[in-house]
């Protein structure tokens, strides 16, 4: 049966494609909270992703974890609930699918507003 869980399970065991070695649940949780999140927020299951979609996102996850200094769970739990906090312009008609989630733009406005805050 396809399901996000078991995609993204098939693909961690494949984690040789990354250097994801002892961080697997890692990724798993942080997935696991933004999919409890995304149920809470939108009243219904995130849309099941292919296999290559969540490489895409974990590939991106960990790359930016390392390059921007993000590196423990709550860190990216403040991110994912700023990213539901957000209220986006109507013309964008954001799902808050993971895909979106998981870019450039979107985590660093998500590491500008939740760790640079400045006194005004």
């Amino acid at each position: 049966m396809h399901t996000n869980k078991n995609n993204i399970i098939k693909l961690i065991n494949k984690k040789d494609k990354w250097s994801l070695k002892g961080q697997d649940d890692y990724f798993l949780k942080i997935i696991e909270y933004y999919l409890e999140i995304y149920k809470a927020y939108m009243k219904k299951e995130h849309p099941v992703l292919k296999e290559k979609h969540w490489e895409r996102v974990i590939d991106f996850m960990y790359t930016f974890s390392r390059a921007g200094s993000i590196y423990t769970f709550n860190d990216f739990c403040l991110m994912i609930d700023a990213y539901f906090d957000t209220n986006f312009d109507a013309k964008i008609q954001c799902d808050r699918n993971i895909l979106h989630f998981a870019t450039e733009g979107i985590l660093m406005n998500r590491v500008n507003e939740v760790f640079c805050r400045f006194d005004e």
